[in-house]
């Protein structure tokens, strides 16, 4: 392997590691069944069961939407639950789209870098006196960059596309448990 490819292989492994990084919290961390979970708590909150409501989402506390539900169910008056639940799905939305901007910035940069090292790698190999074998080795090394590039690039893509999506289905469980809190909070006011 070439030397020009190294910086192309090193944007790789940094992308990868992103998208790994953003899988786990997504996926292991902050995943909770949403409509589930809402229902669950709507279940207890309706028989009167605060407290095995907030027990439950201490069980889940991994989860964002039962963390988020904990703190509503925690919250005191109305207005600070409503306030409360506003500011944790703006805090988490933001958690959510952690990542997203660096596999971007990543995927932006892998073609252009690409491309690069192969120029480096032809011109080295058109340096002074010219040789088959050297312009071979060195049409090579331009195309295993090229192909890193373009792998990193695709890779960046379809990895931020799909935290994308894993982003949204975590803000619609928060969005989900949020409706319920909210509705169970007006109903206790007796609205």
């Amino acid at each position: 392997m070439s030397f020009a490819v190294w910086p192309s292989l090193l944007l790789g492994l940094a992308a990868w590691g992103v998208a790994v990084w953003r899988a786990t919290v997504l996926n292991l961390h902050a995943a909770a069944d949403g409509p589930q979970l809402a229902a669950a708590i709507e279940r207890r909150l309706s028989r009167g069961d605060r407290a095995g409501a907030l027990a439950l989402c201490h069980k889940l506390a991994r989860a964002w939407a039962a963390v988020v539900a904990a703190a509503a169910l925690r919250a005191g008056s109305d207005t600070e639950v409503s306030s409360l639940l506003e500011d944790l799905r703006d805090a988490y939305r933001q958690r959510a789209q952690l990542g997203l901007g660096a596999l971007s910035a990543l995927s932006r940069m892998a073609f252009p870098l690409a491309l690069a090292g192969a120029v480096v790698a032809l011109s080295s190999a058109l340096a002074g006196e010219v040789a088959v074998t050297q312009v071979e080795r060195a049409l090579g090394s331009a195309l295993q960059c090229m192909t890193v590039g373009v792998l990193t690039s695709v890779f960046c893509r379809v990895s931020a596309e799909l935290l994308r999506k894993q982003a949204s289905q975590r803000m619609l469980e928060i969005a989900a448990v949020a409706r319920v809190l909210g509705a169970a909070n007006e109903s206790r006011l007796g609205r």
